[in-house]
């Protein structure tokens, strides 16, 4: 692979606008490439080097995505397992809150959640027709089941609870 010592002095300041402009080929660049008092060949060779070393750092960049990214994977999933811990171990010593120095653990109740049982007993009010097909609305359902209403084929849970970290 090219290294950037191994460019002219007039590539590496070229590549250095590219990087500049975000990879831009601006009408100024592309002056300044014409400029060159290289031939064709020579300056064929200086672009594939800038694009090769473009390559590599692309490579780089997604490799280091891919690292941040499962990063945060395993972070986000600690600290679910964490909560799901502390909370189970309130629930079954019945403490609704846990002060600390450093911070306080409440049990709440999470907001009803709505749960489609039965998809086809719900009635068609409860649908919006899109072009071609029918799609349930869960707001409107929500609302409804709020409200005191029934809606077949559907229900509200409301026996569950989250763990807030403050």
């Amino acid at each position: 692979m090219s290294k950037l010592y191994e460019l002219s002095t007039e590539m590496s300041l070229v590549n250095d606008e590219l990087i500049a402009n975000e990879g831009e080929l601006t009408p100024e660049i592309e002056a300044r490439l014409d400029s060159l008092n290289l031939a064709l060949e020579v300056k064929a060779t200086g672009i594939r080097k800038i694009f090769s070393m473009a390559e590599a750092d692309e490579e780089a960049v997604d490799t280091e995505i891919k690292r941040l990214q499962q990063i945060k994977k395993t972070n986000q999933n600690m600290q679910a397992r964490l909560k799901e811990y502390v909370l189970k171990n309130m629930q079954a010593a019945d403490l609704k809150t846990i002060k600390t120095t450093i911070g306080t653990f409440t049990v709440a109740k999470s907001p009803d959640s709505l749960e489609i049982v039965v998809p086809e007993m719900i009635s068609a009010e409860f649908y919006d027709t899109i072009p071609e097909h029918k799609e349930l609305n869960e707001k409107r359902i929500r609302e409804a089941l709020s409200e005191g209403y029934s809606v077949d084929g559907a229900k509200l849970n409301s026996d569950r609870v989250h763990l807030r970290i403050k």
